[in-house]
């Protein structure tokens, strides 16, 4: 799971260069701000995990609150101290991601007639 949540960030971070590159592709903006509306549970947990040893030294972590990842009471998604993710929230994005992954490839092919030989 925080391989799976560290690699939704590193695409993340991919498109936010995107979209600050003028001569790459454009991608809808309603598809961008549909993945924005999703990236910050996914951030604070990332940041939850990666600083985890600071949180600890600093005496940030409520008593109650897990250290590592853990399935949450309800069982529709993790948490890790006092930040949560959903399944679904996750899940979602990485469905908006492989389908704008997939539109960038047809933008491609469809700009390079070179392209469209092997596609």
């Amino acid at each position: 799971m925080e391989n799976c949540i560290s690699t939704v960030r590193r695409i993340l971070r991919f498109l936010d260069i995107l979209k600050g590159n003028r001569d790459g592709l454009a991608f809808p903006r309603t598809v961008r701000k549909h993945i924005e509306s999703l990236t910050t549970p996914i951030i604070e947990v990332r940041n939850t995990i990666e600083h985890m040893d600071k949180k600890i030294q600093n005496d940030v972590i409520q008593e109650n609150e897990p250290v590592m990842l853990k399935i949450t009471d309800s069982q529709d998604g993790i948490i890790i101290a006092g930040q949560s993710l959903k399944f679904s929230t996750l899940s979602t994005l990485i469905k908006k991601l492989h389908a704008l992954g997939q539109s960038m490839v047809a933008w491609r092919v469809a700009d390079d007639p070179n392209e469209r030989q092997h596609a």
